[in-house]
């Protein structure tokens, strides 16, 4: 009862207003803190998934260079074969052509 009458209403009301000051500043930090760490794995999530995504697309460029250049060694192939015919070809008509001369 003496310790009771020793604190003032005013003076109990007053470190009831801090203490309320005080949790509010906690809770406004901690809010703040969890907004961060929030918005930090937004931004890392979203990194990631740009990373993945141009991965997928330097993937799929270097396919389609792999398809252009079989297809560039193909046709290079093909020249080959028409130059050989060719040139066998001309073989044949200069023969035929010597044959006819004589």
């Amino acid at each position: 009862m003496v310790a009771r009458s020793l604190v003032k209403p005013p003076l109990t009301a007053a470190a009831a207003t801090a203490g309320i000051a005080v949790a509010e500043a906690a809770a406004a930090t901690a809010g703040i803190a969890v907004a961060e760490a929030a918005a930090a794995t937004a931004g890392i999530a979203v990194a990631e998934a740009a990373a993945t995504a141009g991965i997928a697309v330097a993937e799929a460029a270097a396919a389609g260079i792999a398809v252009a250049e079989a297809a560039a060694a193909a046709a290079t192939a093909g020249i080959a074969v028409a130059e050989a015919a060719a040139a066998a070809a001309a073989v044949v008509i200069i023969e035929m052509v010597s044959v006819f001369h004589r």
